[in-house]
C-alpha cells in the first residue's frame, strides 16, 4: 500500500519539482540512515516522509517534508479518509507538499479542472486500483507475481494508466532477472 501511494503521489509532482526514481528511493526504504545523509548521499534539498495503514475501508497516512540542509519539519500532517477517497487524499497531499516548499511555492501553475480530477481519480474502480497497488508491492518483493495483478486491474479497467505503468515496470525487470 505504501509503495503505492508513494508512486502516485510521486506522479503529481515531477511537473514541478526534481524526483528521484521510485526505485532510487525504495533502496531507502526501512535504511537506519538518517534524513541528512540521505539527502546528502542523493543531493536532495528536501525530503518527503511517511507511512500508511489501511484498515476495513480506511486510509491513514501520515506526511512530512523536511528540509535536507537543517533538518526542519516544513509540513507534517495525518490524513485519515474513507479508502474510496485515496485518491482526494493523494490529491491533497502532492499540493501540500508543493505548497510547502519555499522556491516552488511562488511558481506553481493553476491546475485545470481536467488535470486535478484526473490526478485523483486515475480510475474509477478501487478494486482495479487496489489490484494495482498489490502489484506494486509485489514489484519489490516477488516480481514474478506482480504482472497477474496488473492485468487483473485492466482487466477490471482497460483505461487505467496506472496499471500499464505497472505492467511496462514488469516487463522491464523480468527482462533483466533472465
Amino acid at each position: 500500500m505504501t509503495d503505492g501511494v508513494i508512486t502516485a503521489v510521486a506522479a503529481l509532482l515531477p511537473q514541478h519539482l526534481g524526483v528521484i526514481a521510485r526505485t532510487t528511493a525504495m533502496h531507502y526504504k526501512g535504511s537506519r540512515k538518517d534524513v541528512e545523509r540521505i539527502g546528502r548521499e542523493l543531493s536532495l534539498d528536501y525530503v518527503v516522509e511517511g507511512g500508511v495503514r489501511r484498515t476495513e475501508g480506511r486510509i491513514t497516512i501520515n506526511v512530512q517534508l523536511i528540509q535536507v540542509k537543517d533538518q526542519t519539519q516544513l509540513f507534517a500532517r495525518k490524513y485519515d479518509a474513507e479508502m474510496r477517497d485515496v485518491f482526494k487524499v493523494q490529491d491533497c497531499i502532492a499540493q501540500a507538499i508543493a505548497t510547502h516548499i519555499p522556491p516552488l511555492a511562488a511558481t506553481l501553475p493553476a491546475r485545470t479542472a481536467d488535470t486535478a480530477e484526473q490526478a485523483r481519480n486515475p480510475t474509477q474502480d478501487i478494486v482495479a486500483y487496489n489490484l494495482y497497488l498489490q502489484g506494486r508491492f509485489r514489484m519489490y518483493r516477488d516480481v514474478a507475481s506482480a504482472k497477474s495483478y496488473f492485468e487483473q486491474a485492466l482487466a477490471r479497467d482497460p483505461h487505467f494508466a496506472l496499471a500499464y505503468d505497472g505492467l511496462a515496470e514488469y516487463y522491464f525487470w523480468a527482462g533483466h532477472s533472465v
